[in-house]
Order: C-alpha cells, then structure tokens, then sequence
C-alpha cells in the first residue's frame, strides 16, 4: 500500500472542497470526512469519529468524553436518532 498521507491540511480542504471523502486514522480513532453537497456544490463538511472499544472493556464506553461531558451524563438529555431495539 502506497503513502497517501497528506502534506498539509490545505491538501485536505481542497479535497473536501472538491467533493472528496477522507478516511483517517490517528490513534485508536477513526475519523470520516465527509462533504454536503446542496445542489452539487459543497455547502459543508460533516467529521465523523469512531472510537473502538474491545468487547471485554465495553463498560467503559460510558466513561467517553463527548464535548467534555461523560457519555453517561449525556445519554439521559439525548434526543435518539435510530434504535434498533424500539
């Protein structure tokens, strides 16, 4: 697999800015950047982050920091997109 790092982050903007998807990972954490077309034009950008947790230590999931709160103080004020369960 070749090196498809980029050199700066203007190598990243005019990527996005163009239509272009981005997968990276940095750490134990994945990030997905993806752009919003309105019209076919980029109108935005929406940063996607996926943080892995083994199935043994799932019970620190409630421990994530989510902007600067525990996931387990946030949970209960959440408006729920998508539950499979109900």
């Amino acid at each position: 697999m070749g090196d498809h790092r980029f050199k700066s982050c203007e190598e990243v903007i005019d990527l996005l800015s163009r239509g272009g998807e981005i997968e990276l990972k940095y750490g134990n954490t994945a990030y997905s950047l993806l752009p919003n077309l309105d019209g076919g034009v980029v109108s935005s950008v929406s940063v996607w982050v996926s943080h892995k947790f083994p199935l043994d230590r799932i019970n620190e999931i409630c421990d994530f920091i989510i902007e600067n709160k525990t996931l387990n103080e946030i949970v209960p004020n959440s408006d729920v997109v998508f539950r499979p369960d109900k």
